[in-house]
């Protein structure tokens, strides 16, 4: 289990904190950027804005209270390349039925112009490209491979390692991968499942006709 503390004090960097200040300090308006940035005092950039990635920068304290997933990929990877597109179809879903969701973007990328290519398509957050704390954050949730996705609940708690695969076999409707909404969801395949069957008994089939025995 993790705690948003946790996950704060790595998304942090009290060693720059006094310039990151001053450059806050000279802001009238939210800043537009031409990268993915997050800086150390907390800021998430948002993806997907417009085609030259200008990001409006979001505050990391937005993101408690909420059920977040942490998506480890990057644009090399094959699998993950495959993956996105049902990852933003089914993130679309949910955001449609909770506005509070949000996903992470923890990219592997080899270089710059690989993260922002890879992450212009994406309609969510990120951490910045080669930011240091990717390798903690991999070491926290023990990520061995990508495409990973963590989820994350609204009280800080890890839910699951395993969101990825929940999303493949339940879509949207995995939403908050918790063990509570798989199991329903298993509990009521099951019994759709039984209905199923007892519709087909005392059916005889005959070519594309079935008929009471």
């Amino acid at each position: 289990m993790t705690s948003y503390g946790s996950l704060m004090r790595l998304l942090y960097d009290q060693r720059e904190k006094d310039k990151i200040e001053k450059r806050l300090e000279k802001k009238t308006q939210p800043m537009l950027t031409s990268s993915c940035v997050l800086t150390p005092t907390g800021i998430l950039a948002s993806g997907d804005t417009e085609k030259l990635q200008l990001a409006l920068e979001v505050p990391v304290s937005e993101l408690i209270g909420k059920n977040i997933l942490l998506y480890f990929s990057a644009q090399w990877c094959g699998p993950c390349r495959a993956f996105l597109p049902k990852l933003i179809e089914e993130y679309k879903k949910i955001k449609d039925k909770d506005s509070a969701f949000e996903v992470v973007f923890i990219s592997s990328d080899e270089d710059q112009n690989s993260f922002e290519d890879f992450f212009s398509g994406m309609p969510w957050l990120a951490l910045p490209f080669g930011d240091v704390r990717k390798k903690s954050l991999s070491r926290l949730f023990k990520i061995r491979g990508i495409p990973s996705l963590v989820a994350i609940g609204p009280t800080g708690k890890t839910v699951t390692t395993d969101a990825k695969l929940l999303l493949l076999i339940h879509g949207a409707d995995a939403y908050p991968f918790t063990e509570e909404r798989i199991k329903e969801l298993v509990e009521n395949k099951e019994k759709t499942g039984e209905e199923q069957e007892e519709t087909k008994e005392g059916y005889v089939c005959d070519g594309d006709v079935c008929r009471k025995a």
